[in-house]
């Protein structure tokens, strides 16, 4: 299984490096044996040719169009993996997000896969939303936006 994760940029955002660190991490916590990695990270946005990759070995920068649409479908369209699991660059990672995911495609394949979301440093109509965004997922088992949502190729 090769999974693609598709980060896409709005001009002028940089909140993407703390998400490379920590996604990261994790890659090497999971896939510690040396072997290779069966994934691949797409940041994609209008301004990113001009970024410094400090990870050429695990990281692709595709320049498009500007706009979160745009850059997500550019990098679906270049994108090897089996699966694609979007994330916005402002998202920030439990510690077990990866393996969580990656036990849940092995074992809901087919499943359109999310993670609850949730707001910090948020004024408390956000901490409301946030609850109610919750309560949807669960409930209608249906994603909020296209925040961290993952799904296969054929799909």
């Amino acid at each position: 299984m090769l999974l693609s994760i598709i980060i896409p940029l709005s001009p002028a955002d940089n909140s993407y490096q703390t998400l490379l660190i920590d996604l990261l991490a994790q890659v090497r916590e999971c896939f510690s044996d040396g072997d290779a990695k069966p994934l691949e990270i797409i940041v994609a946005g209008a301004n990113v040719a001009s970024l410094h990759n400090p990870y050429p070995e695990s990281l692709h920068l595709l320049g498009c169009e500007s706009g979160r649409a745009q850059s997500m479908n550019a990098a679906a369209n270049i994108a090897q993996g089996e699966y694609l699991w979007f994330l916005h660059a402002d998202s920030l990672l439990d510690p077990n997000t990866l393996p969580v995911l990656l036990t849940a495609l092995d074992k809901k394949p087919s499943s359109l896969l999310y993670f609850d979301l949730f707001f910090t440093g948020m004024p408390q109509l956000m901490r409301i939303n946030s609850a109610g965004v919750k309560w949807r997922s669960r409930f209608f088992q249906c994603p909020f936006g296209d925040q961290a949502f993952c799904l296969s190729r054929q799909q």
